[in-house]
């Protein structure tokens, strides 16, 4: 069996909690990794433990200085100001770095045991396709945090990250960044072989990649990439009966004290949720408090204004008095892990719904708009809004293909790598409005600002309005120290 040795230049020496024993023995007494019992430990691992929203959030046209100055922290006045975040713990950029390439050495490692364990007498297929999807996945959400997003026509050229896979032999070991093309060639690759191989059989299915949440990722990944044929059929292998697979969040508001429904959207009851981690962070605090947030304007843009029924947004805004104002949405909760109890110290964990069908049917929704089948697509939105809006009437709720475009008749921001037609921009702005309201603090808003080169205004209280353009350097976060001093080239700035 090959060790598992420190990736030095991608993890910055920051190591995954279930792995840290055993890359802490010398190589003689290290643990042979020879059974399907180890090699589904190994897996648990494969999954990255560091928040995105909290960095990625405050980056988007979500966000405005509610200018409580006394509750600036740095971390998210650098993120609100699109510049280098320094510190590499929770909820930061650097920390989201190496906790990913952590889990996706955990991936290789189990790929590589599996490998060797094949023809034995335990049926592995399982566990591979598991360790492929959970390796595609973290590559995938690096790539669209430090490169550019995919354009065919780009691609070959512009550098996204190094695509690792195999497990470390080497303690140091140097590295160069893939080309955006060459990295989705091999996230293709890794979904396609590994989807067919995903299996159910998980005591808490909702903290792995069953075929579920291999569907979903697999209609991300379609969706980012442009091909909406692809996005469709994985989006439709998962949404029989959509509407019964959305968060309900007139339910949660009607039924759920405040404190409930947070723990209740992220928590695998949830029958939108597909994939479920559970992060060291502090966000259900720090996205409450924080200076940079939901200001009076933006609720009144995002949740104030009637929904496109003409009826109020079933979405809560709740207001927290901290001497000063905080509007946020409730969706987090944490549960404390006490590391010492008698000294009553430990870590605040946060449950993260990483993939939804909620996601899924939005997905669908725009490729449907973008083959021209505007009937279908209309379906798909109806079918979302009606467990978004407040007292839903689904004989008097339904939207025409003329009531969207309406609803956004000048579209001119959009523009992807990809042309629009009036009907299509409209659309396609139309559906990731939807996704902003519903994936509000949960990071999503990023990537459809870069992949439609939005522009972003920020306000200051307390200094001049910065304006991210639709080509900005900015919109590529800077590669970790770390690891440029390990041979890795730097985003333009």
């Amino acid at each position: 069996m090959k060790n598992i040795k420190l990736i030095f230049p991608l993890i910055g020496l920051i190591l995954l909690t279930s792995c840290e024993d055993y890359l802490s023995e010398t190589p003689d007494n290290r643990t042979v990794i020879d059974s399907e019992e180890k090699i589904k430990e190994l897996l648990v691992g494969a999954y990255p433990t560091n928040a995105y929203a909290p960095f990625l959030e405050p980056m988007t046209d979500n966000y405005g200085d509610k200018g409580n100055l006394e509750e600036t922290t740095d971390d998210y006045l650098k993120s609100y100001s699109w510049e280098p975040v320094i510190n590499d713990q929770q909820d930061t950029p650097i920390g989201f770095w190496s906790e990913t390439y952590s889990a996706i050495a955990q991936a290789n490692q189990a790929l590589a045991s599996i490998s060797e364990l094949e023809g034995g007498e335990s049926d592995l297929s399982g566990e591979k396709g598991e360790g492929l999807l959970a390796r595609a996945y973290g590559h995938f959400m690096l790539a669209n945090i430090w490169g550019e997003h995919y354009d065919p026509q780009t691609a070959a050229s512009n550098l996204a990250i190094p695509y690792v896979l195999e497990p470390e032999t080497e303690a140091i070991k140097q590295y160069s960044r893939a080309t955006v093309e060459e990295v989705y060639n091999l996230i293709e690759k890794d979904i396609e072989e590994g989807l067919p191989l995903l299996e159910n059989d998980y005591s808490q299915p909702d903290y792995h990649f069953t075929p579920a949440a291999g569907f979903a990722f697999a209609s991300r990944f379609y969706l980012y990439k442009g091909d909406w044929d692809k996005v469709i059929e994985y989006s439709s292998e998962i949404l029989n009966n959509a509407d019964e697979r959305i968060r309900d969040w007139e339910y949660y508001v009607d039924n759920l004290q405040i404190s409930q429904i947070g723990a209740e959207v992220m928590s695998p009851s949830e029958p939108s949720n597909l994939l479920i981690v559970v992060p060291v962070s502090n966000i259900y605090e720090d996205f409450a408090i924080n200076r940079f947030g939901l200001t009076e304007n933006k609720k009144e843009e995002l949740f104030d204004a009637s929904n496109p029924y003409g009826k109020d947004w079933a979405y809560q805004v709740v207001f927290f008095s901290n001497g000063g104002l905080t509007n946020t949405i409730n969706k987090y909760d944490f549960i404390f892990e006490y590391t010492d109890i008698t000294a009553g110290i430990g870590y605040r964990r946060t449950s993260v719904a990483l993939l939804t069908h909620d996601e899924s049917l939005l997905a669908r929704a725009e490729a449907y708009a973008m083959k021209n089948d505007f009937a279908a697509a209309v379906q798909d939105i109806n079918a979302f809004l009606s467990n978004k809006t407040r007292n839903y009437n689904p004989v008097t709720d339904q939207l025409t293909e003329e009531d969207i475009l309406n609803e956004y008749p000048n579209a001119e921001e959009y523009n992807p790598y990809y042309s629009l037609t009036e009907n299509q921009a409209s659309f396609v702005k139309f559906i990731a409005e939807m996704r902003r309201r519903e994936f509000y603090m949960e990071g999503l808003r990023w990537f459809d600002i870069k992949r439609f080169h939005i522009p972003v205004t920020h306000d200051f209280i307390d200094k001049p309005t910065d304006i991210l353009t639709d080509n900005d350097n900015r919109r590529l976060l800077q590669i970790p120290p770390s690891a440029v001093s390990f041979g890795l080239q730097q985003n333009p700035r």
